[in-house]
Formats: C-alpha cells, structure tokens, sequence
C-alpha cells in the first residue's frame, strides 16, 4: 500500500522589498527634517535680517550703535539686554525715552538696583534706586505691550554747522531746530553730542555778520579772525574753529597744532587744503595687523564736515591720504601687541619742505571766567563772563527760552550759562521760567533746589526720599516690611505687607508663566523681589510651586 504523499505548492505570492517601501518612507521625512534645520539656521543666522535686532527679548550681547538706531524689539512682560558699550553713561530716562511711557520698572543686575515708572499708579518703596544707564550693564525691562527700543540722534547739518540751518532729530521724536536768539546775531545751534551718549547739545554762537532763519548770515568757512595777513595760516582760523578747539583742549584732549608732530589715537590735528581750508581731524581708528601690511587702518574723521579720511597703505608702517584736494604722508608706529592708544601717527601734507604750525594762532592771554550764580543754579538768575568764540571777557545772562525764541521774559525751558574753566558754556534745562531763572513749583522740598535733608543729593527724582517734585519732605523714608510666608517660600502664597509714604502697601506672590514664582520678600526692611524657578516636577499656580499629579480615586 502506498503511503500518500502530502504536496506542498509553492505559492508565489510577490513580497513587499521591505527596503524600497521604507526607503519611499524616510525620504519625504528627511525632507521635512532638512527644512526644519535649514529655518533653525536661518532664524539664528539672520539670513533676511535688515540689520536690526527683531524677534526676541533676550539679548546676551552689548547692543551696538547701529542695533540701537534701527530698532531693538522688546516683548510685552520680561526682556533681558546688555546696554551699548559705545557711549558714556546716560540717565535711564534718555536712554529708553522711545519706550518709556510702556516701562513699569527696571532692574540693573550689576547694581542690583531698580527703576520705577514714576506714572505708574504702583511704585515700590525701596532705597535701592538707581537713574543712569551705564555701558555694558545688563538689565531686565518689565514692558506692558511690545515696543520697539530706539536710541539714536540724527542733526540734519551734521554737526556745529553755523552756516546751515539744521534740525537734530532724536528717537523718540524729540526735535530741536537751530534758531537766531537775538537780534544781535547770536545763534543756537544744536548738535548731537555722540561720544557722551547721543545727548541733544548746543551752543551759543556769535555769527560775525548777523543771524537770519536759524543760521548765520554771509560767513564764509575760510573767513574769520585771526592775526596775520591774508595769506598767514591765521587768517584761516576762524571763530568757530577757534571756539571748537577751545572746547575740545578744556576737555583734556589734544589738538596737534603743528605739522609733523605726534598724533596718538583720539588726538585732534589742524591741517590746510589746497582751497585754504583747514580741516580738524580726530585719529579715529589706528591698527597695525601682526598678518599684513595690507589689513592696518589709520583713518580720520574731519569733524567739522563728518567727511572720514581712511588712509591707503602702501608699505608696512606708511601710506597716503587725500584731503581737500592735498595728499599727505601718513606714518604709524607700534606693533600688533600695543594698545590702540599706544600707537604713534605722524601726518604731513605736501609739499614736505614747508611746515604749517597753527600754534600762533591759537596764543591767547589767560582769562578768569566767573558766574554770578555760582554754576547751574538754575532757580537763580546770573551772569558770566569769559572767553567765549574765542573772544575774552565776553558777557552773557541766564534767559528764558520760548520755542525756537531764547530771549523771552518767559518760557517753558532756561538757558543756563556757567563756567567751564575759562571758558562760557550753555545749558538748557526744562522749567517753568521766569526773567532767568526757573520758578519753585512751590515750597515743597522735594522741587526747591535746595538739600534740605543735607545727603547731597537734591530735589525729585534724584533724592530717593521724593516720590514727586509734590512732596515736602526729602528726607530718606524709614520702612517697614512683613512678609506672611516668611522669606522666600517657593511652595506658600505669601503676601508682603511694607510701609510708604502713601501708607501701608501690599504685595502678593504670583506666577510667571507656569514654572516661575514671582516671589516678595523683607530685606533690610524694604520690599524686594525675586524671580525663582519652582524645584523639578512641580509648577506654578496661585502664587506658589505645586504638584502637577492629578489625584485618581
């Protein structure tokens, strides 16, 4: 019997290639993947970015000049920047005056010290103010919407251009226009005063031939007074030269006088051109690279036109430069390891056998400045005498400034005149004026001018003892400060209840976002606050950290 054999047919069933049904898979992902990384990068790179800082609210880096006049995107609630490197300390009101009005308060990590918006209906009492924004500080700005953060100063004249009328135009709006003050042909010119942090400056100009519309009338930039002949180096120099380089020596800088001597980087140099001009240049930048002569710099900046001058290298440690039409020779000392200010320039102009030396012109007997009022007193009316243009004993009184008008009996600004060493200087301060002199908003001590609680410091809101130029009393407030949770309790609600002058205040903890605690405490007797992180696997709600487990019966 024949055992029945069991036949197995082969089915040829088509199977799947398992690597080519994932390869059609995984190629469409690493697309979506790729594009993902690519907008990462360019996000981060700022490939379509204009210039400007935009789209986000922390900024790790000192903001640039640049940064700065384009625009700095904050966000509404916490931002965090470090402030320009570039310019001298300013006060926080200048500094953020485009965002001002949407600040609630300000606090300085290097000083650990805050600002408050005095507008805002809360303010929080403590001693540790602080009113100056200072280079390479960083701050957290708490803003109640999104705004855009501008600091720039634009003059339409380009500086102390006594012969155009200009407008210095700041970036919150501000505008200030040059103006006649009287008909004596004295004219205000405004100006921006960038090195001291793009502050709006003027200056009292005397124009030798009158003033019309805001500039001075018929003055020729190689006209002016001076010793010498029509063709001696002095009859180029005129007031406004002599009046600029008197500014800049009172300040402690140097103004190189004679052709040939050493210029360091910062100094000042007077040099002619072919038309009999003469150029003030500043030394703004010297390098001498340690990889080629080809990468060092000397460049020059004419600070009476803004022109730059950059200098081409044509050997190591020389080169030329062209100016006004001359061309000078142009030598650097020092090598790649000096300091900028150690580096030593010379600048000669050709012809090379003649030497000008503007030293003569700029002989001048000393002369006392003095000032009625003693300074910026700005409640008292005075006058000062000193040089001023470059003419000695010359004689102006405080006034009141009334629009583009700074000849009024009254007006809604002061223009302060003092002493600078030898010199007259201007200032203009923004009161209630009246025949010279600012008038008291009333015998409040916090708005009269005076120390009267003898700390040295004066009046609203330099005193920490004011809370408006409305208060009477300047002396420094002693607190009082209880806190519910006791310190700093991250997981309890608290509530600090403090003292101010407007009574006793209440500050409750709360949350910021969902992992951060707002958190009010007691230090030194006063108010302080503290942004803390809730501890892992907790989160914020109601003021304090709790558990994110849901209970499940």
């Amino acid at each position: 019997m024949k055992k029945s054999v069991k036949r197995f047919r082969i089915s040829h069933k088509v199977i799947p290639n398992n690597k080519k049904s994932s390869r059609k898979i995984l190629v469409p992902q690493l697309i979506i993947t790729l594009l993902f990384f690519i907008i990462i990068i360019i996000s981060i790179i700022g490939v379509f970015d204009n210039g400007s800082v935009t789209g986000k609210a922390v900024y790790n880096k000192p903001l640039t000049i640049d940064q700065l006049a384009k625009g700095v995107s904050l966000d509404a609630g916490s931002n965090v920047l470090v402030w320009t490197k570039d310019i001298k300390p300013v006060s926080i009101e200048r500094a953020f005056s485009s965002i001002i009005d949407n600040i609630l308060y300000v606090y300085n990590y290097d000083e650990r010290k805050y600002w408050y918006n005095p507008n805002e209906k809360i303010v929080f009492r403590t001693n540790r103010l602080f009113y100056d924004v200072n280079p390479g500080f960083e701050y957290y700005i708490r803003l109640k919407n999104i705004d855009v953060l501008k600091f720039s100063c634009e003059d339409s004249d380009r500086g102390r251009n006594y012969n155009t009328k200009g407008i210095v135009t700041t970036g919150n709006g501000s505008i200030f226009k040059d103006a006649c003050v009287n008909e004596k042909g004295l004219l205000s010119e405004f100006y921006c005063d960038i090195p001291s942090g793009f502050e709006v400056s003027s200056i009292l100009y005397q124009c030798p031939n009158g003033c019309s519309d805001g500039m001075c009338v018929n003055v020729s930039s190689a006209g002016g007074e001076g010793g010498g002949g029509s063709g001696s180096l002095c009859s180029l120099v005129n007031n406004n030269i002599k009046n600029i380089v008197s500014n800049i020596t009172a300040e402690g800088k140097k103004v190189i006088l004679k052709e040939g001597d050493i210029i360091h980087y910062g100094d000042y140099v007077l040099v002619k051109s072919s038309n009999n001009n003469v150029h003030l240049l500043k030394l703004s930048r010297v390098k001498n690279s340690s990889s080629s002569y080809r990468d060092d710099s000397v460049v020059f900046l004419d600070i009476l036109t803004g022109t730059l001058y950059g200098t081409v290298i044509t050997s190591e440690g020389s080169g030329t430069v062209a100016i006004g039409g001359i061309v000078g020779i142009v030598r650097y000392y020092g090598n790649a390891d000096n300091a900028t200010e150690e580096y030593k320039v010379t600048l000669e102009m050709y012809p090379l056998d003649k030497v000008d030396d503007f030293t003569s012109c700029f002989a001048s007997t000393k002369t006392k400045c003095t000032d009625s009022d003693n300074g910026l007193n700005y409640y008292v009316k005075g006058t000062a005498q000193g040089i001023f243009n470059g003419v000695p004993n010359s004689l102006f009184t405080d006034s009141c400034c009334s629009g583009d008008s700074c000849n009024s009996h009254t007006g809604e600004k002061l223009m302060e005149t003092y002493c600078f060493g030898e010199q007259i200087r201007t200032q203009q301060y923004f009161c209630n004026c009246l025949d010279g002199a600012c008038l008291y908003i009333g015998a409040n001590q916090c708005s009269d001018g005076l120390d009267n609680d003898k700390d040295g410091k004066i009046d609203y809101p330099r005193d920490p003892g004011c809370l408006s130029v409305n208060d009477n009393n300047e002396s420094d407030f002693v607190s009082s400060c209880s806190d519910s949770d006791g310190g700093i309790n991250l997981v309890v609600k608290g509530i600090v209840n403090y003292t101010t002058a407007f009574g006793v205040r209440g500050a409750v903890d709360s949350c910021f976002g969902s992992t951060m605690v707002i958190e009010n405490y007691c230090r030194n007797n006063q108010l302080a606050i503290s942004y803390q992180y809730c501890p892992a696997g907790l989160i914020c709600s109601d003021g304090a950290c709790k558990t994110n487990r849901t209970f499940v019966p």
